[in-house]
């Protein structure tokens, strides 16, 4: 769930957008070595702003429970990274990293 959790952090920051979370994955490859990135590190790619809505959203760690509440609603969280992430939207410009779904996804 780290990988998920991750990613669903990312999109959640306010100011953050898919250019930014690129630019984290290039700078620290796995997602999930951004949520434990010290200040010092974050400050070389987030903007002021974005660096203080990272840091205070990662501080109260009100995300892991919007996620589950989310999932216990019946809806679905997909990364990038799941299997379950439509292949066709791999080969568009700037996919999404994360998709909310309730339901299924077409074949």
């Amino acid at each position: 769930m780290q990988k998920k959790e991750s990613y669903y952090f990312l999109q959640s920051v306010p100011g953050i957008g898919n250019i930014t979370i690129t630019n984290l994955l290039t700078y620290f490859v796995h997602v999930e070595d951004i949520l434990s990135a010290p200040e010092a590190e974050l400050k070389n790619i987030l903007k002021p702003n974005q660096l203080n809505m990272f840091l205070e959203r990662r501080e109260r760690e009100k995300y892991k429970e919007e996620l589950k509440d989310i999932l216990r609603a019946g809806y679905q969280y997909i990364s990038i990274e799941d299997r379950e992430y439509p292949k066709r939207l791999l080969n568009i410009p700037d996919p999404p990293y994360g998709l909310f779904l309730k339901g299924e996804l077409p074949p």
